[in-house]
């Protein structure tokens, strides 16, 4: 991983929404996106699924990767080691993704020990978040487990479950990813503010935190401004010839990329989430991506950061977009699931073309394979004329 491959030490996005299957519990309303609240019902996600071209055997995936979480929890509530913060967040929005949420039947108990991990870790650090703080990948970290509170938090008040300091501590978490942007617009290694050096793969997780933190009924200072920022340094990004989004200068990719912009599907994504999915450089980089895109999961095209981003970005945009990268991924990810519900180290073995973050890290690709198979219910696509609730900017 590193900063240099593009995938810093791991990410994955997720955004989902949580109830058990939603036996008995009837709707959820007011404050959960009707984007969100279609994956609160057994029955609903089974139909979206349908609909979308997934099939039974994804949804059986995905409850079997969560079986695997569940069994691999630490006595603490988190997962993995030298990044736990954000990991124990990726594990959290796959869970929010399938409707796992504290009152879960089979996984609250994890749920809540794992929301509630976070809220400590924010707790001892006056809302900052993070494994290790002297890592200048930190602010990675911050933003995942910022995303995973912000959906917390929206679950948790809707269904009236009390986690105590929940909504104080999303507040400071989010509040500090709006204080500590970059001058340039993006965030930075270690939140240096002026000599610091963004990148796409930094800048598309304090987005989507920030797109979870509005979710909630939490006031914050500064919020429209700030995404409209990086909004802006992100397409100013984009090679206007080719549609490809650049790692941190325009249309420049990742050096392990080997030429293909693999954070297209991250820039996409960010201008979605907030409601610019009409943007005239979102449609390059959909075009950019179903020219470009290549996943085999055994070989160097496996790269689970970009197709994380790729997957929910194609999705989001329906039509012939999503047909062609649904046929490209699904079988690829149920093909090469574990026993356990796991996944195995993708690559076969070859250095991956992209971020190589995963190949190493068995909870972070589990994680990102989990969220991408949550994709068609996850979020309406805009194929069916229905965005997730979005704050005008």
């Amino acid at each position: 991983g590193g900063a240099g491959s593009g995938g810093g030490f791991g990410s994955g996005k997720g955004a989902g929404s949580g109830m058990g299957d939603g036996k008995g519990m009837g709707k959820l309303f007011g404050l959960i996106p009707e984007s969100m609240r279609k994956r609160c019902s057994k029955e609903d996600r089974l139909e979206r699924l349908k609909a979308n071209g997934g099939t039974p055997a994804c949804d059986e995936a995905v409850s079997k990767a969560l079986r695997y979480f569940k069994s691999t929890q630490a006595a603490d509530g988190s997962w993995g080691g030298s990044t736990k913060v954000a990991m124990t967040g990726l594990v959290l929005l796959a869970y929010f993704g399938h409707c796992e949420t504290p009152i879960s039947p089979e996984f609250g108990e994890s749920s809540m020990k794992a929301i509630t991990f976070l809220v400590d870790t924010a707790m001892k650090n006056n809302g900052k978040l993070a494994t290790n703080f002297t890592s200048k990948q930190w602010p990675y970290e911050h933003a995942i487990a910022t995303y995973a509170l912000g959906e917390a938090a929206t679950f948790c008040q809707e269904l009236k479950i009390n986690v105590p300091s929940l909504a104080e501590m999303t507040g400071k978490a989010g509040q500090y990813v709006i204080d500590n942007q970059h001058e340039s617009g993006g965030w930075s290694y270690s939140y240096d503010l002026k000599g610091g050096h963004p990148d796409v793969s930094v800048v598309a997780w304090h987005i989507q935190a920030l797109k979870a933190c509005s979710h909630t009924d939490i006031k914050f200072k500064g919020m429209d401004q700030s995404i409209s920022k990086g909004l802006d340094y992100i397409n100013n990004l984009q090679d206007e010839k080719t549609g490809g989004i650049g790692y941190d200068s325009r249309g420049k990719p990742v050096g392990s990329a080997e030429g293909y912009c693999s954070l297209t599907g991250a820039g996409v994504l960010a201008n979605q989430m907030w409601g610019k999915g009409n943007r005239n450089e979102v449609t390059k980089g959909l075009d950019y991506i179903l020219k470009e895109t290549k996943f085999e999961y055994n070989t160097k095209f496996a790269d689970l950061y970009g197709h994380y981003y790729e997957s929910q970005a194609m999705m989001q945009a329906g039509g012939k977009y999503w047909d062609a990268y649904n046929n490209l991924f699904r079988d690829q990810l149920l093909n090469n699931q574990e026993a356990d519900g796991s996944w195995k180290a993708p690559g076969g073995g070859q250095k991956i073309r992209g971020s190589e973050a995963t190949t190493g890290n068995k909870v972070y690709r589990t994680a990102l394979a989990t969220l991408m198979l949550e994709v068609y219910y996850r979020f309406l696509n805009t194929d069916q004329g229905i965005q997730r609730k979005s704050r005008k900017i």
